[in-house]
């Protein structure tokens, strides 16, 4: 009979697939490397980071090097390989992670590879009339 004042922890030890949606419009680089810098500060101080296996950010080339230099600045150059950067183009929407979801999900499922996948993107980094 078990103790009911125990407390059982189950642990995750499937790796975690990150998926980042950047998006940045002109002019608004400063919000947006603020935004990544934010985004980026909690994946490390809550240590999900560390449980990730890729990082799959679909970004702009600008959003790209604003990125890096986030990482950068953040000491945290032993974390990039485990960045996978993909480049969009016009038009710029989610549709591109979404698909980079479904295939890298696609690989894993066929290879009976386990895991958790985490997306997120940059809420506020534009400007938008009905939100500003």
């Amino acid at each position: 009979m078990s103790n009911s004042n125990s407390i059982i922890k189950k642990t995750n030890k499937n790796p975690i697939y990150i998926f980042w949606h950047t998006y940045l419009a002109e002019g608004y680089e400063e919000k947006f490397f603020q935004i990544i810098s934010r985004q980026l500060s909690t994946l490390i101080s809550s240590k999900i980071i560390n449980s990730a296996k890729e990082i799959y950010v679909t970004a702009s080339p600008k959003g790209m090097s604003l990125i890096k230099e986030s990482i950068l600045r953040k000491e945290a150059n032993h974390l990039l390989p485990k960045f996978k950067f993909s480049e969009i183009k016009v038009p710029y929407h989610e549709g591109v992670t979404l698909c980079k979801i479904k295939e890298i999900s696609d690989q894993k499922i066929s290879k009976n590879i386990e895991g958790t996948v985490l997306y997120f993107h940059t809420k506020g980094s534009s400007y938008h009339p009905y939100y500003q």
